[in-house]
């Protein structure tokens, strides 16, 4: 009977009623696919989302099931997967294999005639292991972006072959030997012998390496201006003492315990002082920040000459401490002194300017003759002319019952400063008037050894402020020779080759003549290289000549320095602290990776996009149906801080306040 109601009429019609109907549905579900994909990873995106937050902050894995836990009970769905730590590790490797095989893509796909540089440094972490980081500079829609690449681990050998074989053993696994010797260009590092040696420095070798047998060499711009200043400053005797006495004050309160410093504190609060907490002045230190110690000085000095008279006189204190209070507080009150600090305020201004244009991400060599030519003719300016800082002192300190206003009038009489009366001494500082001439020429001297006049000048003819926009037929002839001078620098020209040389010429002609017809000529005269070059370079109205393109290209990707690489180091040292001493290198290289690499802000992370290729690549959504119940305790947990249930954390207290 069964049998024969299968090929009844009715039967059939019912069958082909279920089948048509199963087809609607599956014609509305394919068009609702992408919608319901959103949903189907979103939990998985949260809690990536989350991991990327913890690298970002440095937080450690171990607190992260407490954050997913703490986003439940803020009613949002966090899965029933990736709570432990071990996922957390996990997610996060994949996060920064994720960052860098983007980045190698980028090399590969869209570097393939592109110029590339390099930046390299070594230093040593708080478990005293030996790195070398090194960062890539390439283009990002034309727009020169410095990417982190590795930090590598280093062994036994670290002289110049090693870090080469270390270097070329990470690019061999990385399929992009070829690639970087075809196009590396540029090379920045601290100057160290074992980067820069003149025969057999890692400069050198990858020099030898390249297909072109060039490479743009480049002493980190901000380390040769300290170097310069140290130098410089280091040859008078005044400043050496003057440095001497901050040390000594820097000791006298923060080298001994928290008692003396307390006791500035407490002194600058009862009389309603300002206060900031002074520096020591240290040889590795850039100048913005030996500057920020003389700042701090001037601005606390008040304070601390009142507390040190206070030391000086309280019998409470032994005689020795009285002793070297009453020492520092001559040195304070000794008018050369502060005349001495004040001046060279104004002089560190106006180098850590050009220092601080020197640290910054993704500098150009466009522009920086410009910048030191200016910086040399203010501290001319300097031996002659008062800064605004000795003039607002000057304005201040007090001859007789009028503002000084002139050196020559505080030099000549017994001045006051704040109420305080100066004295004349000049076993430890001279006059200003006799070193002030001495101070400017050392400095001028020395950046002109380390910077000499001219040896940028032809990256300045692609500064467009320089350009005579007024003047249309002088682009005719405008900045050819430059033009062809880096040319020859970077070898996309052969020396002596007319044909080649001509072209270039020609082609140089072509582009500042369209630049200079177009719509935005206007807005673009005064644009910063770094957005005019970029611009252009993507313009599709403006036709560029090979040789033109790979000229522009490269100048773009140099570095001004190491910089970054230094920064690298920091981000190294914040992450590995002594309570996560025991990060294995490799886990090092993803949070410094994605730290580095990956977005400033958080609502740019594209949580969604890692959460599709998490599960593309196998891995189990965080809120997938299967194996619901999860390991809320790591092996180290203790199983009588858990309910009953095992789902609730006890406090050891039993405590229901909080």
């Amino acid at each position: 009977m069964i049998k024969r109601h299968s090929s009844s009429p009715s039967h059939q019609l019912v069958v082909g009623k279920l089948e048509e109907r199963l087809k609607n549905h599956l014609k509305t579900s394919i068009a609702n696919m992408e919608p319901e994909m959103s949903d189907y990873l979103s939990t998985t995106a949260k809690v990536l989302r989350t991991v990327f937050v913890e690298m970002k902050l440095n937080i450690a894995y171990e607190r992260h099931k407490d954050l997913l836990k703490l986003q439940t009970l803020n009613g949002l769905s966090m899965g029933h997967h990736h709570f432990e730590r071990t996922s957390a590790s996990r997610m996060a490797d994949f996060l920064s294999q994720t960052m860098h095989n983007t980045l190698l893509k980028h090399l590969k796909d869209d570097n393939k005639n592109n110029a590339l540089s390099i930046m390299v440094d070594e230093s040593t972490d708080r478990s005293l292991h030996h790195y070398l980081v090194l960062l890539i500079v390439a283009l990002e829609n034309e727009r020169p972006v410095t990417y982190f690449y590795r930090n590598i681990l280093l062994r036994d050998d670290e002289s110049a072959e090693g870090l080469m074989n270390a270097i070329l053993e990470c690019w061999d696994a990385d399929g992009i030997t070829d690639l970087m010797k075809k196009n590396l260009v540029g090379f920045a590092s601290d100057g160290a012998s074992v980067m820069t040696g003149r025969n057999n420095g890692l400069a050198k070798r990858f020099e030898r390496f390249t297909d072109r047998n060039f490479l743009y060499a480049i002493h980190c711009m901000a380390h040769r201006l300290h170097l310069a200043i140290r130098r410089a400053l280091n040859g008078v005797q005044s400043v050496t003492n003057l440095e001497e006495v901050l040390k000594i004050l820097h000791n006298f309160y923060y080298g001994h315990g928290h008692k003396r410093k307390a006791h500035l504190r407490d002194f600058a609060d009862e009389f309603g002082l300002k206060l900031r907490e002074v520096n020591s002045v240290f040889e590795t230190r850039w100048i913005a920040s030996e500057y920020s110690s003389l700042f701090r000085l001037k601005d606390s000095w008040k304070t601390l000459y009142l507390d040190l008279e206070s030391i000086s006189r309280d019998n409470k204190h032994s005689p020795s401490m009285q002793e070297r209070a009453r020492n520092l507080q001559k040195n304070l009150i000794n008018k050369n002194f502060l005349l001495l600090l004040i001046f060279l305020m104004d002089v560190l201004q106006v180098l850590a300017h050009w220092s601080q244009l020197l640290q910054t991400r993704n500098g150009l060599l466009v522009g920086q003759e410009e910048i030191r030519t200016g910086m040399m003719e203010n501290l001319e300016i300097l031996k002659t002319n008062d800064g605004t800082t000795m003039k607002v002192f000057l304005m201040i300190a007090k001859c007789g019952n009028d503002p000084c206003n002139s050196e020559e009038r505080y030099r000549n009489s017994n001045p006051k400063y704040m109420s305080v009366k100066l004295i004349a001494s000049t076993d430890k500082f001279s006059k200003l008037n006799e070193i002030r001439h001495t101070i400017i020429d050392r400095i001028k001297d020395e950046i002109e050894n380390y910077f000499p006049e001219g040896n940028l000048k032809n990256f300045d003819i692609l500064l467009p402020k320089k350009w005579p926009w007024e003047r249309g037929l002088l682009f005719d002839f405008y900045g050819i020779t430059e033009i062809i001078e880096l040319a020859k620098l970077f070898k996309i020209v052969e020396d002596g080759n007319e044909r080649q040389i001509h072209q270039l010429a020609q082609d140089w002609k072509q582009l500042t003549h369209q630049i200079l017809k177009g719509e935005e000529r206007c807005s673009m005269q005064t644009a910063n290289p770094r957005d005019f070059w970029p611009y252009y370079l993507q313009k599709k109205n403006i036709l560029w000549s090979e040789q033109m393109r790979k000229l522009i290209r490269t100048i773009l990707v140099l570095p001004i320095g190491s910089a970054d690489a230094e920064r690298s180091f920091s981000i190294m040292n914040h992450i590995r602290t002594s309570r996560r001493s025991r990060l294995k290198p490799e886990n090092l290289e993803s949070l410094m990776r994605v730290r580095m690499n990956g977005p400033k802000d958080l609502d740019t992370f594209r949580a969604r996009d890692y959460a599709d290729l998490w599960y593309k690549a196998g891995h189990k959504r965080s809120d997938d149906p299967s194996g619901i119940k999860r390991r809320l305790l790591d092996d180290d947990d203790h199983a009588d801080n858990v309910d009953e249930d095992g789902l609730r954390y006890k406090s050891s207290s039993d405590s229901t306040l909080f």
